[in-house]
């Protein structure tokens, strides 16, 4: 997801240096759906505007506005994309509201879109919570492990860019299909990639404060369009 996530965003960059005068239509909408997978949800409410280019109106490249939440059971959260380093932060439950600023690119036949997005900038809000932080030591010998434990206080992390090329950042990215049964009603399925990053009050081991986990899951939405 994070090399998809970085071609999309270098494609958005090309297409826009390079036909920043050739934009023409520009159709957008609104969608309510969530995403769901083992005891996870992750609800939310978006608004998009894609912009078609005037010799390749198929290819349409947009921004949009989204507000979202994940809910889950408790997780462990790591410092960094390896999870077999040691550290972990263990979270009783998960309760992260964001809004955030995507940029998306979709290429469009007649009713039928196929696209992706991913947020830019995010902003996270959620409850302080007291949390378990672990930390492995290992000593020589193999057999010899033990464990410290701390009860840390923590909370998802406020600002946040481009959570799915950067490690413990909060943020979305979607991978999708929309088709539109008329010019007022659609849908949409596809995949969601979710990041969730908590920070903790106090700098732990090597200055560490922020801990995430990737979400995976299915979503579908209902989608409204809107033909400016």
């Amino acid at each position: 997801m994070k090399i998809l996530s970085n071609t999309l965003l270098l494609i958005l960059l090309c297409v826009l240096g390079a036909n920043a005068q050739r934009l023409s239509r520009v159709n957008g909408g609104v969608e309510i759906g969530t995403g769901y997978q083992d005891a996870t949800w992750a609800p939310s409410i978006t608004y998009y505007q894609d912009l078609s280019l005037n010799h390749f109106d198929w290819i349409r490249i947009g921004w949009g506005l989204r507000g979202s939440g994940l809910f889950s059971d408790q997780t462990a959260l790591f410092p960094h994309s390896n999870t077999t380093l040691g550290d972990s932060l263990q979270v009783r439950k998960i309760n992260s509201i964001s809004a955030s600023f995507f940029g998306s690119l979709t290429v469009s036949f007649g009713r039928f879109d196929l696209g992706a997005n991913t947020d830019l900038i995010n902003l996270a809000f959620g409850s302080l919570k007291t949390s378990t932080y672990t930390k492995d030591i290992t000593f020589k010998t193999e057999d010899d492990l033990t464990y410290k434990s701390n009860k840390i206080r923590s909370a998802p992390s406020l600002l946040n860019f481009l959570p799915a090329a950067l490690d413990n950042q909060n943020g979305n990215s979607e991978i999708f299909a929309r088709y539109r049964f008329t010019n007022a009603i659609g849908i949409k399925a596809g995949y969601l990639a979710s990041r969730v990053t908590y920070s903790t009050e106090q700098k732990l081991d090597d200055g560490k404060r922020r801990f995430s986990k990737m979400f995976g899951m299915p979503f579908v939405a209902i989608t409204f369009p809107i033909s400016y």
